[in-house]
């Protein structure tokens, strides 16, 4: 889901001055000397230019304490509200009608990701990638991430970060030193005003607190990422939907059968990792009923065969289709 965001407008009352520092800044190349005025308490931090109010803010951390969490989709009449009355109590900042009014000029969508292997072995197979036009970054084999000064992909070991945060609560510190090291977090970052406009248009600040855009938009740049100048790192869910569905369109029963005939059980089970939920959420998705479905599962388990499948392919193909699965509840 959505983590921090970051709004401009002028729209707006301050309520509060004392919440308020002004700071001078000085143009090294001219000695210009400006002066802008500063919020930085609470959760948000907000700065005004002129009559422009600019503030960013981590949605996940406004309602949790921490963005260790994912915002839920039944979370967002609660984030906006929460946004508002943080305005007002930590910068003094009366806002109205739900920020409609503000624009967003960075957008960061995240997701945990729980893994089978330590975090370690992910962000290697990850770093013997490339993304075209963005710089690689790899940081002690814990961060690494592929970014510019418009987008950024970042991979990270999440536990090991929310363990470094000295602003958790004693309940919310004993809870991340009581699990386990296990969740990968990717984060797909917009980080300039007209990336956001490219891509969204003027959405309002609820709208882009989807579940759906946000899987959308993760899954979207992880498939850019590339093993060389030409060759595309493909994963084959799409393939596989395609070909079942093509073979509906020609044999009214037994397509399925028919697919796993083209296909081979070993082929197509090492293409998903082996990860049942995957299988199954294939068959939904080209409207095999849920008690057929459980019948062709049986029928693949009992003829597995395990094959050497090539390592770095089996860790970045359980990342991409974990990515794809949307978080509602």
């Amino acid at each position: 889901m959505v983590d921090t965001v970051q709004c401009f407008g002028d729209n707006y009352k301050i309520v509060d001055w004392s919440k308020w520092n002004t700071h001078s800044i000085t143009n090294r190349a001219t000695g210009e000397i400006k002066e802008k005025e500063v919020s930085n308490s609470g959760n948000i931090n907000a700065t005004m230019y002129g009559s422009r109010l600019i503030f960013h803010t981590s949605i996940p951390k406004l309602l949790y304490g921490s963005n260790l969490f994912e915002l839920k989709q039944s979370d967002t009449d609660r984030a906006m509200e929460k946004l508002q009355s943080e305005l007002r109590e930590s910068c003094g900042v009366q806002v109205a009608d739900r920020l409609r009014n503000f624009k967003l000029s960075r957008i960061d969508f995240c997701k945990n990701i729980q893994v089978q292997h330590s975090i370690i072995d992910y962000i290697q197979a990850l770093s013997e990638l490339r993304y075209s036009r963005r710089d690689k970054a790899i940081y002690k084999s814990q961060t690494l991430s592929f970014r510019n000064s418009r987008r950024e992909l970042c991979f990270y070991d999440k536990i090991l970060e929310a363990r470094k945060d000295n602003k958790l609560t004693p309940e919310l510190s004993e809870y991340v030193n009581s699990i386990d090291n296990n969740l990968l977090r990717v984060e797909a970052k917009l980080r300039r005003a007209s990336v956001v406009n490219r891509e969204f248009g003027h959405k309002e600040i609820s709208e882009i607190l989807s579940s759906e855009l946000s899987t959308k938009k993760l899954c979207t740049e992880f498939d850019g990422l590339v093993k060389s100048d030409t060759e595309q790192l493909e994963f084959n869910f799409t393939g596989n939907k395609e070909l079942i569905e093509l073979l509906q369109r020609k044999h009214s029963r037994g397509a399925i059968s028919r697919f796993l005939e083209v296909k081979g059980t070993a082929t197509l089970l090492a293409e998903l990792n082996y990860d049942w939920s995957v299988v199954k959420e294939l068959l939904l998705s080209v409207k095999v009923s849920e008690r057929t479905a459980f019948r062709y599962i049986e029928r693949l388990r009992q003829n597995q065969s395990i094959l050497n499948i090539e390592r770095n392919r089996k860790l970045l193909t359980e990342i991409r289709q974990k990515l794809s699965i949307r978080l509602v509840a």
